[in-house]
């Protein structure tokens, strides 16, 4: 039997990797960490590591923001040369609002796609959802569809989890 890893034992596995092997793990750990996740790291981190983290991410949003925001400017600027200073401030903030929006509205709808389960899936998870009824744990039910369709173990948590959020198994 394995016995659980405690958090230093995997802090010590991940100290003794090579310059590339923690580059990548930390890739991997990006690929599959949640914000709620990487606030709990910020949060731990010392305060000038925060520091240049905030640096950090200020330089991206401006790399990202400000060719837009000049854009809207002088798009403004064009279409209403007789305006005010406040008025022009004003429509590039809304204009800019609507692409924030916009992005957000994508951004959303991608994840919910990334998340919502496939049509082609909808037979495995209904038979995980049956044999998890049956009171089969994680790993029995993996084993079990495993031999019809590709799946992980990680894959099959995720469809239980969803099935007790839908109300479909017991929490």
């Amino acid at each position: 039997m394995i016995e659980k890893a405690t958090s230093r034992a995997i802090f010590d596995l991940y100290e003794s990797l090579t310059d590339d092997g923690k580059c990548a793990f930390l890739r991997l750990l990006g690929r599959t960490m949640s914000v709620q996740a990487l606030c709990l790291a910020l949060d731990a981190m010392p305060t000038l590591q925060q520091a240049e983290f905030a640096s950090m991410l200020g330089r991206q949003f401006i790399a990202d923001m400000l060719p837009g925001l000049l854009v809207d400017a002088i798009r403004a600027g064009r279409e209403y040369p007789q305006a005010e200073e406040a008025e022009l401030a004003k429509m590039v903030i809304e204009r800019q609002a609507n692409y924030r929006q916009s992005v957000r509205e994508l951004a959303e709808a991608e994840l919910k796609a990334a998340r919502d389960p496939k049509k082609r899936n909808a037979e495995r998870d209904a038979e995980i959802v049956r044999l998890a009824k049956l009171g089969k744990t994680s790993g029995e039910v993996h084993r079990t569809v495993k031999s019809r369709w590709p799946c992980t173990l990680g894959a099959v948590n995720q469809v239980i989890m969803r099935a007790k959020r839908d109300g479909q198994l017991p929490k």
